[in-house]
């Protein structure tokens, strides 16, 4: 096995092919981890001179086998100025893409960080956050004396399984939070409603309707509730950008949505789809049906369609073991972070010590 690192956009572009038909054998990873995902956020953040692609490749007997999709990122800290070695992107759940058929993960594995430590003059920190506790990626680290130490917990990412139950009648039964059937009548009454699940390539492009709910309901949040913290994501020049070429055409992108009967968005929730999971990562409501407890409305509809259709994926509620996730499983997905300084490196040393001082003084 060799490596390869690749640093251009046009070398990027010529693995598509193999990557595509690497992610689509390896159902550990993520949307997160595809390389529409991937590409489409390189091609919008490119402009960044901060930003350096780092994509290490394996390859066995000419063949591509592993792929690490990195990047270097110039970070300041202070007066230090610093490169740093992440995933390529962002998201919740990450890992590298192994030929699973191939039968040689870790040496894989091994190779990948070969082709990282051998070039550990282009960076000062390794940082590799939302490791899933699934993945062989995270076994590696957790065998790796060299790694083991840095790996740390990051946070917990609830999920349910809706292949554990039979029916949707089987998991409302210690699943579904109290009065949730009360809100859902309060508001087929008093708005009265259609629920709706859209394909961003099939059925149309809901991106702008999306970010005008979003943006309306920061803006409510901010005036009326004094949630001066609250930002829409889709106030990010970038990121705004970054998602609108995401959706276009895009079969992975469904939303669920729920109108009004005048046809006004009430509220939905997008989400990734790929293999058996769906991985929320958005949500809106329009303001002035605030009073509806609409989230426990809209999971209750999302839940019977895909029970109803017989639909038994794994939903992904992303980072954050916040209650309200909580009140609909008892289930998680555990995701690990890598942090360390360069051991060959006398700068990230030295930023390290000036910050284990810092830390001890705080």
């Amino acid at each position: 096995m060799d490596y390869k690192i690749i640093s251009t956009q046009e070398e990027f572009y010529n693995i598509k092919k193999e990557w595509e038909l690497m992610e689509l054998k390896d159902s550990t990873i993520s949307y997160y981890s595809t390389f529409h995902f991937n590409y489409t956020w390189w091609e919008t953040n490119k402009v960044n001179t901060n930003l350096k692609l780092f994509i290490v490749c394996v390859y066995h007997n000419n063949s591509l086998v592993g792929i690490a999709p990195l990047m270097l990122e110039r970070m300041k800290k202070k007066i230090f100025h610093y490169w740093k070695l992440s995933f390529l992107g962002r998201g919740d759940s990450l890992n590298f893409i192994i030929n699973r058929e191939q039968g040689n993960e870790g040496k894989i594995l091994k190779e990948i960080f070969s082709g990282i430590e051998q070039n550990s003059d282009s960076w000062e920190k390794l940082e590799l956050t939302h490791i899933s506790e699934e993945s062989v990626l995270f076994w590696h680290l957790m065998k790796n004396g060299k790694y083991n130490k840095y790996t740390q917990f990051l946070v917990q990412n609830p999920n349910i399984k809706l292949k554990d139950f039979e029916s949707f009648d089987e998991f409302k039964k210690n699943n579904v939070p109290a009065k949730t059937n009360k809100f859902v009548n309060k508001l087929k009454k008093e708005v009265g409603y259609t629920f709706e699940v859209i394909n961003n390539k099939y059925d149309r492009n809901i991106f702008k309707e999306i970010v005008e709910i979003h943006q309306l309901e920061q803006e409510f949040l901010n005036q009326e509730k004094g949630r001066a913290e609250r930002e829409s994501l889709f106030d990010d020049p970038k990121k705004k950008e970054f998602l609108h070429q995401l959706f276009k055409s895009n079969e992975n992108i469904l939303t669920f949505v729920l109108y009004s009967n005048e046809g006004d968005i009430i509220t939905y929730n997008t989400c990734y789809k790929f293999h058996d999971k769906l991985h929320f990562w958005n949500t809106g409501y329009h303001p002035k049906y605030v009073n509806y407890n609409l989230s426990k409305v809209r999971m209750y509809e999302i839940i019977n369609y895909l029970f109803d259709n017989k639909l038994q994926y794994t939903i992904d509620w992303g980072a954050g073991g916040y209650p309200w996730k909580f009140e609909w499983t008892n289930t998680y997905l555990t995701t690990y972070s890598l942090s360390m300084w360069n051991p060959n490196n006398k700068k990230a040393q030295y930023i390290n010590k000036i910050a284990k001082i810092k830390k001890k003084l705080i």
